[in-house]
């Protein structure tokens, strides 16, 4: 008798039901693509914000420069587990042939953790300084006619 009543009533009433079961879906669908969002948010967003490089700048005041010894200080306060890479950086320009060249040092091997989405040419260098390896950029050595090697 129950079933029958249900049946008939599924049948006659077949698009109130087809209504309900869409909605109960969609409203499924919705809460699994939020509780996904959700679960996955704090991982994805530090992905994304280390692929878009250092996002932590420590640096003198314009009129002065920041010492070999104040930087490593400053670097052993950093949390251990939050630094993923840290690099000092010098600035200076060079005249070339024609013009003046800006001139940047860094140590390479933080290099790739720091910038990862530049696109290399070759290989990247894995050593901290040695006066064999450079990074050159490529309009300058489009200008300058160097190759890689």
């Amino acid at each position: 008798m129950l079933l029958t009543l249900v049946w008939r009533s599924l049948r006659l009433r077949a698009q109130r039901v087809l209504v309900v079961f869409m909605a109960l879906t969609v409203g499924a669908a919705i809460i699994t693509a939020m509780a996904g969002v959700y679960f996955d948010i704090n991982q994805k967003m530090s992905h994304e914000l280390r692929n878009y490089g250092a996002n932590f700048f420590v640096g003198p005041d314009a009129t002065a420069t920041l010492t070999t010894k104040q930087y490593q200080q400053i670097k052993a306060e950093a949390p251990k587990d939050s630094l993923i890479a840290s690099s000092p950086y010098l600035y200076g320009m060079v005249q070339a042939e024609l013009e003046k060249i800006v001139l940047m040092g860094i140590d390479f091997s933080q290099l790739k953790k720091l910038v990862p989405y530049w696109q290399v040419e070759g290989r990247w260098i894995g050593v901290s300084f040695d006066d064999r390896n450079v990074m050159i950029g490529k309009k300058l050595a489009e200008k300058l006619e160097l190759k890689v090697g």
